[in-house]
């Protein structure tokens, strides 16, 4: 019992000492955010309306060029918000299956897909692993991991955000 107070009250115990340690030696880290540049300040007010109080984050992670460009984007929101039941029944499972900041590689991208389009007994795809890449680009923000030795190979992707509209 006598062991089990000291522990409590922080005496003789490893795990008490190194804790204290730790506490007194934590240093905080202020994160800086970086102000929005004129152009993600102006779409902010546009995609308040879609995005809530996740705005800033969605606006930070867009870019003027590429997949994550404003004018794709923005269509593909459109898209989203007016599908019908069943496709956005099959967006939600596609946001299930994939996790945001993960890297996938291709083939496992295909492969999930490939086994949720079954599940939802929608037809097979065989037009190639673009195809599937389009489909997850149409309701997420895309970053290509590209290979260390190469900025032309893609070795494989990450989901950055869901594109879908809160309601």
């Amino acid at each position: 019992m006598t062991n089990t107070n000291n522990a409590i009250n922080g005496q003789g115990s490893d795990v008490a000492q190194t804790e204290q340690s730790i506490s007194n030696n934590a240093m905080v880290t202020p994160v800086v955010v970086e102000p929005l540049t004129s152009i993600k300040a102006e779409k902010l007010s546009l995609f308040m309306p879609y995005f809530k109080g996740k705005t800033e984050e969605f606006v930070r992670k867009c870019s003027g060029r590429g997949e994550n460009a404003w004018k794709k984007v923005a269509a593909k929101i459109t898209a989203i918000d007016t599908a019908d039941l069943d496709h956005k029944a099959y967006i939600d499972r596609l946001y299930a299956e994939f996790d945001l900041d993960q890297p996938y590689i291709l083939s496992e991208l295909v492969t999930q897909v490939s086994e949720i389009r079954r599940d939802m007994g929608l037809p097979i795809e065989v037009s190639g692993p673009k195809w599937y890449i389009q489909q997850l680009s149409d309701i997420f923000l895309i970053e290509k991991l590209n290979d260390s030795n190469s900025s032309t190979k893609i070795d494989g992707y990450k989901f950055i955000y869901k594109l879908a509209p809160v309601n």
